[in-house]
This record gives C-alpha cells, structure tokens and sequence, in this order.
C-alpha cells in the first residue's frame, strides 16, 4: 500500500496539471494514476508514511547483519513488446500495471540502493537479471559490488538471440 500511495501521491502533484490540460494524449496507466493521486486524503497518506517507516525499520534491521540483498530484478521473464504490462504471473492476476513490478517496487519505497545487473537467460534464451540491494545512500559499495559481479560473470557481452 505504502509504495502505491506514494506514487499515486507523486503523480499527481508531477503530472495533475497534464492530466486536467492534454488528458486524451496521455498513456492511460499514467491517467490512472493521477487520479488516484488525487483522491487522496490526508489519513491515508498519513498511514502510507507509517507504513513505509515501519519497512525502512524493518530494512535497516536487515542491513545490520549484511551487506547486500541480490534479488531478481523482475517477477517474470520478457514478455510480448504488444502487451502493456502484465496481466498474470503463474495464475496470479495483477490488478494494475504496478503489481507486476513488486520486486522493484518495495526497494524503491524503503529508499533502498540498487543495481541492476543481466545474470544470464533463461533455458528459452530470454535475458534475466538481478538485482542488488545495499543500504539507503551506500551507492558506492553497491556499484563495487556489481563491478566484481560483472567481471566474474560477464553476461553483459552476450546477447539475446532474436
């Protein structure tokens, strides 16, 4: 909920005024979201904040005892450039375009550092990554990280077959 809120919230204030002026232009995801900005009420961007200090607390406990988080950079593999976002992961509906991006999300919202880095393909040949998570501000470390990561496993030169 938190991550949701606060970006609905972004979204209007960044982009409230495109909506109301060039509306019919606009890609629907992002009307959507406006205007759920915009319904907003204090109480529950009240609650957004409680519960995303409770994750930047919850993150932080994590990061006393280690360095670095590597999770997948995405929920699914590549899917068809014609579909705008996806629609289902393993019978799972997702109910908007921002359920599907989870994996991203939830670092952004606790103020993480990530890199994303490819990590091989899939036995169809689709290109996956990873993604590593450090501390709020420690880019440094992580790009380090993901320098020595590159070296010792140079996916990055290949290419997927199209």
């Amino acid at each position: 909920m938190a991550f949701d809120t606060w970006r609905a919230w972004y979204y209007a204030l960044r982009y409230g005024e495109l909506v109301r002026t060039k509306r019919s232009i606009l890609n629907p995801d992002v009307v959507w979201n406006v205007e759920r900005g915009m319904a907003l009420s204090g109480a529950t961007l009240a609650e957004a904040e409680r519960l995303r200090t409770a994750i930047h607390h919850r993150v932080m406990e994590f990061f006393a005892r280690f360095d670095f988080l590597a999770v997948p950079s995405a929920q699914v593999l590549p899917f068809n450039i014609t579909e705008p976002w996806v629609q289902d992961i393993n019978g799972v509906p997702q109910a908007s375009y921002l359920e599907w991006m989870r994996i991203a999300s939830r670092i952004s919202i606790a103020g993480l550092t990530s890199l994303a880095l490819p990590a091989g393909f899939s036995a169809d040949g689709r290109p996956v990554g990873v993604q590593l998570v450090g501390r709020p501000g420690d880019d440094a470390s992580v790009l380090r990280l993901g320098r020595a990561l590159e070296a010792a496993a140079p996916h990055w030169k290949h290419r997927p077959t199209v």
